[in-house]
């Protein structure tokens, strides 16, 4: 708590010593033009044919492989609406997924997202839940595609008490559920991972640039696993958040901060150390687009010797446009799980490494519509017998926009 109370104390004297500029430190207006405007209604509606292919490891095994032709269709929709000071905005998708031949890996996985919130002149209240109910796999542990739910429920207010810097609050409820019966290498993941996360989180919001804000915060978490209790555990975390505007040479999101876990029970190791979460793009030339992602937190693992792990991971993909509509492809990823073993357990704690890498071509069709096709490779490194495997997909996919 001490290193908290610190970095808010440095964020206010910043806050205050910080010049007044004209951009300001409030979220800004979530509600943009669309492609489809009527009246106050701002409309984003898409269709994609994701993943359009040969998957040559359906699930992920180490020895005898099995291939099929699995292909998803996902319409969603954007939408936002201005009521006065009130902005609503709704966003949502269907996953229809199919497989030839395993017909049990055909699903149709569901999100939605609601928010709305209130533009005072330095006030802006917000609230916002959201659903996703998915029989995609949960990560890179989990080979299982296991049925699952996910609620959200959040709330939050940002009040501008200088011209560039608001005091920002906010609190989430997240519940996670996976259906009964679900096994996975011998371990029903509803009894190892259904839980409640709460978290409540307060700090400063500072508008730097016109194109660039910060955030300063400081919070704590909570999670319950009802049928699990010796996996409980608090956090406590704190960091910095930037922000760039979309339309910026760099766009997206990158924050870093410190974590501290604590697990209720007293042969759970505690972590503490750097997390990270950054979700950025750089255009250079018009011509060449740089996607960045990284991660780095504490996860729980479905394991009772190995509660929870530390994952480090991230991906780059660069397109190039090469001549007209035209454009390549070439994505590379990495990610390690460092399991953490419970005390007083003989032996090394697994270390997992998923590797995978893809390069593709792409033909687009005005300005929203593009046909591409890629070929991917994944493998993932475990120490553990039967945890490693080999994976080839050939892909096509088509997105449009209105």
């Amino acid at each position: 708590m001490t290193s908290i109370r610190a970095i808010l104390l440095a964020a206010l004297a910043c806050a205050i010593a910080a010049p007044a500029r004209a951009q300001s430190p409030l979220p800004p207006d979530p509600v943009k033009a669309g492609a489809l405007n009527i009246g106050p209604v701002a409309l984003d509606p898409r269709l994609e044919v994701r993943n359009a292919g040969l998957d040559s490891n359906v699930f992920n095994e180490s020895e005898a492989p099995r291939e099929d032709f699995t292909a998803t269709v996902r319409p969603s929709l954007d939408a936002g609406m201005r009521f006065g000071i009130a902005r609503v905005v709704y966003r949502s998708w269907l996953d229809l997924v199919y497989f030839h031949r395993y017909k049990d890996e055909r699903s149709v996985n569901r999100f939605g997202e609601i928010r709305s919130e209130l533009r005072l002149s330095r006030f802006v209240p917000y609230v916002a839940a959201s659903g996703l109910d998915t029989k995609e796999r949960p990560n890179n542990e989990i080979d299982l595609r296991a049925d699952r739910s996910i609620q959200t429920v959040s709330a939050g207010a940002a009040l501008a008490v200088l011209p560039s810097t608001a005091i920002v609050a906010s609190v989430e409820r997240q519940t996670t559920r996976f259906d009964r019966g679900q096994r996975f290498r011998g371990v029903d993941l509803a009894d190892a991972l259904d839980h409640r996360r709460d978290n409540a989180d307060v700090g400063f919001r500072f508008a730097l640039t016109a194109l660039t804000t910060l955030s300063l915060t400081g919070g704590i978490e909570e999670r319950r696993f009802p049928s699990s209790p010796d996996r409980d555990s608090e956090s406590k975390r704190f960091g910095a958040r930037f922000e760039f505007d979309p339309t910026a040479l760099i766009s997206g999101t990158a924050s870093v901060g410190y974590r501290m876990f604590s697990p209720v029970s007293a042969d759970i190791e505690p972590f503490e150390g750097v997390v990270a979460h950054v979700t950025a793009r750089y255009v250079a030339g018009n011509r060449t687009l740089f996607g960045v992602q990284f991660t780095r937190d504490v996860e729980y693992s479905f394991e009772a010797d190995q509660p929870y792990y530390v994952a480090t991971g991230g991906s780059v993909t660069v397109t190039q446009r090469i001549k007209g509509p035209f454009d390549v492809q070439i994505v590379g990823a990495r990610e390690r799980l460092r399991y953490r073993r419970r005390l007083g357990l003989s032996g090394e704690a697994s270390v997992d490494t998923t590797s995978t890498a893809a390069a593709g071509v792409g033909y687009r069709i005005g300005e929203h519509t593009r046909l591409g096709v890629s070929v991917e490779f994944t493998e993932r490194a475990a120490e553990r017998a039967g945890h490693s495997y080999d994976r080839r997909r050939i892909l096509g996919s088509v997105t449009y926009g209105f």
